[in-house]
C-alpha cells in the first residue's frame, strides 16, 4: 500500500443533518449524552468526516464523527427549530469501501493507543473551578483522580495495586466495548447507549410484553401507560396498519408506564446481556426461579446459555414458548443451543426434579412483594404476608442452592415496596437473610431507571409520608463458594453483534 492520493484529501463543505448516513459497521461504542453535552456547552468545534460514495454507492457516509451526528440529531428533535441543528459542517472526502473502513479503524484505534499524564488531566480538571459541564467529566472523576494522583495506586481496586502507567493505560480502553456498560456499582439505563442496546434486543423478536399485559387486572393499554395515546398516534403516523400489540412491542422503551398496579413490569434485556456476560460462561446451565416473562430466557439463549426457567402461571410460560420457537426461526440461536426452558408450577417444588449441583448460574427476579400480584394462586408469594414471603423466599432458595454448583455467581434484580401504611418492605434484606449457608454477597449495584411517573408520584407521597419516589432497583450478586475461584473460570467477555444479527435475518 503507499500514500498516494491521500495527502489532504476531501474539502468543507456544509451538509443537511437528514441527508447524512451512519457508517452501518462502526465497532465503537461512543457516549452520545457526553457529546451532546459537549456540544452544547462548547460548539462543535471540529468537522465529522464523510464519504461522498461515488466509490460506494453509499452517498454521505459518517465515517468519522457517527456519534456526534447522533447527538446533534437529539438535538435536532429537541429543538426542531433551531438552524444549528439543521446542517452539519462535515470535511468531505470521496474513497472507495477499503479506504474508507481503514478511516473508520484508524480513528477509534487512534484515540484508544492514547494514554493521559493523570497529573497534567488532574491540574486541567482543576482549572474548571468544579463547573465540568461539556468536559465529559464528572464529580467521580475528579474524586477518582485526586485519589490516584501521586500514589501509584487505584484506591478503589480489590486487593491489588496498580502503576499509574497501568490505571492510564486502561483507562484509555473502551470500557463500554469491552464489557458492554462500565463495570460499576451505579448502572445507568437512561443514557443513549443503555437505550441503543436495548432498542437492538427489541429489534431482534424479544417482546418484552408478550404474556405479562392483563396478568393484574386487565386494563387496556391507556390503563397501564400514561403516554399511550401519545405514542399510539406517532406509530400510526408512520404505519396506520400497527396493532396495539406491535406498538406495544416496538415503542416499548417510550411508554412509561403507571406504576400503581395498572401494569406487569417486564425485565430489560440489556441489564440481563450485562449479568450473563459478567457472571457466566458461553455453555452455562443457567436456573432462573421465578422466570415471569420470556426476557431472560431469549437473551441467555442468544448468548448460547442453556436455561431452564420456573413460572407458577402456565399460560405465561405458553406465550413464552411461542416466543422461542419465533426466536429459533428465524436462526437467532447459536448451533448446538437449545431452546429455553419453562416449567410451569411452584419452583421450590417444580425444581426438585433437577440434579444436584447441575447448574452453573443462577438469574432471577422475585416478586416484589405484593407490588404486583401476578395470580390468586395459594402458591404464589406475591400474595404472602411479610413474613410468609420471607420464609417462603428461603425456601426456594435453598432448593436453589441445591442445584448451583460450587464456586458459581447468582444474580438476582430486586426492589423494595411500601406497604398499605407506608412502611417500607425491604426486598433487600429479605434476600440477604434468606441467603443459603455458604453464600457470600460478591457484589451489589443500583440500577436507575427513568424518573418516568416518579416525578408526578413524587410531590404527593413526600408530602403525604416523607416518603421517597422509587427509582431504582438493586443488583445483588452472591457467589456460592469463594469469589476468586468462581471469577477464575468465567472466560474474557464477547459482546454479541445483535444489529448485524438483525440485518441477517
Amino acid at each position: 500500500m503507499t500514500a498516494k492520493n491521500t495527502a489532504n484529501i476531501g474539502e468543507h463543505q456544509t451538509v443537511p443533518l437528514l441527508q447524512l448516513n451512519h457508517y452501518a459497521k462502526n465497532p465503537r461504542r461512543g457516549d452520545v449524552q457526553a457529546i451532546k453535552g459537549s456540544i452544547v456547552a462548547n460548539g462543535i468545534f471540529r468537522p465529522v468526516i464523510v464519504n461522498k460514495g461515488t466509490y460506494t454507492d453509499k452517498p454521505n457516509e459518517i465515517v468519522a464523527g457517527n456519534h456526534t451526528v447522533k447527538a446533534i440529531r437529539e438535538l435536532a428533535e429537541e429543538h426542531p427549530d433551531d438552524p444549528r441543528w439543521q446542517e452539519v459542517e462535515v470535511w468531505m472526502v470521496d474513497v472507495d469501501a477499503e479506504r474508507a473502513a481503514r478511516i473508520v479503524l484508524a480513528d477509534n484505534r487512534t484515540a484508544d493507543l492514547g494514554s493521559y499524564d493523570n497529573e497534567e488531566l488532574l491540574g486541567l480538571l482543576n482549572m474548571m473551578d468544579g463547573d465540568l459541564d461539556g468536559t465529559g467529566y464528572d464529580a467521580d472523576d475528579l474524586e477518582e483522580l485526586t485519589q490516584l494522583d501521586g500514589s501509584g495506586a487505584d484506591l478503589a481496586s480489590d486487593e491489588e495495586d496498580y502503576s499509574l502507567d497501568e490505571v492510564a493505560e486502561a483507562a484509555a480502553l473502551t470500557l463500554a466495548e469491552r464489557f458492554l456498560v462500565v463495570p460499576t456499582t451505579v448502572i445507568d439505563t437512561r443514557r443513549g447507549e443503555w437505550r441503543e442496546r436495548k432498542q437492538s434486543w427489541l429489534k431482534l423478536g424479544v417482546a418484552a410484553q408478550e404474556g405479562r399485559a392483563g396478568q393484574l387486572i386487565y386494563a387496556p393499554p391507556s390503563g397501564n401507560f400514561i403516554n399511550w395515546y401519545e405514542i399510539k398516534n406517532k406509530a400510526l403516523a408512520l404505519n396506520s396498519e400497527l396493532t396495539n400489540k406491535e406498538i406495544l412491542e416496538k415503542y416499548e422503551d417510550q411508554l412509561k408506564p403507571y406504576n400503581e398496579g395498572r401494569g406487569t413490569s417486564v425485565f430489560d434485556p440489556a441489564l440481563c446481556e450485562i449479568l450473563y456476560l459478567w457472571f457466566s460462561n458461553p455453555g452455562d446451565r443457567t436456573l432462573d426461579p421465578w422466570a415471569g416473562g420470556s426476557v431472560r430466557g431469549i437473551v441467555g439463549a442468544v448468548l448460547n446459555r442453556h436455561y431452564q426457567g420456573h413460572e407458577l402461571r402456565a399460560e405465561q410460560c405458553v406465550e413464552n414458548r411461542k416466543q422461542a420457537d419465533r426466536i429459533k426461526e428465524r436462526g437467532h440461536l447459536p448451533h448446538g443451543v437449545d431452546k429455553p426452558v419453562w416449567i410451569d408450577g411452584d419452583s421450590a417444588k417444580t425444581m426438585q426434579d433437577n440434579q444436584a449441583e447441575s447448574f452453573d448460574f443462577i438469574i432471577g427476579c422475585p416478586p416484589y412483594y405484593d407490588l404486583e400480584q401476578y395470580s390468586d394462586d395459594e402458591a404464589d408469594i406475591s400474595n404472602l404476608s411479610t413474613e410468609d414471603f420471607n420464609a417462603a423466599m428461603a425456601v426456594t432458595l435453598q432448593e436453589v442452592d441445591r442445584c448451583l454448583r460450587p464456586n458459581r455467581f447468582a444474580a438476582f434484580v430486586v426492589g423494595s415496596a411500601r406497604d398499605k401504611r407506608g412502611d417500607l418492605r425491604d426486598m433487600k434484606a429479605c434476600m440477604m437473610n434468606a441467603m443459603p449457608d455458604g453464600w457470600h454477597l460478591a457484589n451489589d449495584a443500583v440500577l436507575v431507571n427513568n424518573v418516568g411517573t416518579g416525578a408526578i408520584r413524587a410531590k404527593k407521597m413526600f408530602e403525604g409520608g416523607r416518603s421517597l419516589a422509587r427509582v431504582h432497583q438493586d443488583i445483588l450478586v452472591f457467589v456460592k463458594g469463594d469469589r476468586k475461584t468462581a471469577a477464575k473460570r468465567l472466560d474474557a467477555i464477547k459482546v454479541a453483534e445483535l444489529d448485524s444479527m438483525d440485518n441477517e435475518n
